[in-house]
C-alpha cells in the first residue's frame, strides 16, 4: 500500500475521465521516430520531466539518436530522455492532465514529474571526471 502522495496524482486521478489509458498508450508511438514531426511543431513537451520548449529555438542544438534505418527520435533538451511529444502529432502536449496521465502510465510513477512536480529550474548537469 502507498503511503506517500506523488506529485502528480491529482492532475493524473481527474485525468482518467479525460484521458482514457487506450488513448495515452496511442500517443507513445509518437516519441519514437518523432524528428520530423516535432521539429515541424511550434510546441513540444517531454512526459517525463514536463520540460516545453518550442522545437525551432533548439533546432541547432536538438539531440537525436538515430536508429539503423536512418529514423531520428529527439531528446529533451533538459533532461535528456526520449518521451518528447511535439504539437504535431494531434495530441494536447501542453494540457497538464494529458501530461500527468502520460507520465504515469508510461513510467509507472518513476519520472521527475512525479516526484517533483513542474518546475522552471532547468537541471543542472555536472561533469565527473573519473581516474
Amino acid at each position: 500500500m502507498k503511503n506517500y502522495e506523488l506529485k502528480m496524482d491529482r492532475y493524473q486521478e481527474e485525468g482518467k475521465e479525460k484521458y482514457l489509458d487506450n488513448y495515452i498508450f496511442e500517443a507513445e508511438n509518437h516519441i519514437m521516430n518523432n524528428y520530423d514531426e516535432v521539429m515541424k511543431s511550434s510546441k513540444a513537451t517531454c512526459m517525463y520531466c514536463g520540460y516545453s520548449f518550442n522545437p525551432n529555438e533548439f533546432s541547432a542544438t536538438i539531440e537525436c539518436i538515430p536508429d539503423r534505418d536512418g529514423n531520428k527520435t529527439i531528446h529533451c533538451p533538459n533532461c535528456y530522455c526520449d518521451a518528447i511529444l511535439g504539437d504535431k502529432s494531434g495530441y494536447p502536449v501542453t494540457d497538464i492532465y494529458f501530461i500527468a496521465r502520460c507520465t504515469r502510465l508510461w513510467f509507472n510513477g518513476y519520472s521527475r514529474l512525479d516526484y517533483i512536480g513542474f518546475s522552471n529550474e532547468r537541471i543542472k548537469w555536472v561533469k565527473i571526471e573519473v581516474d
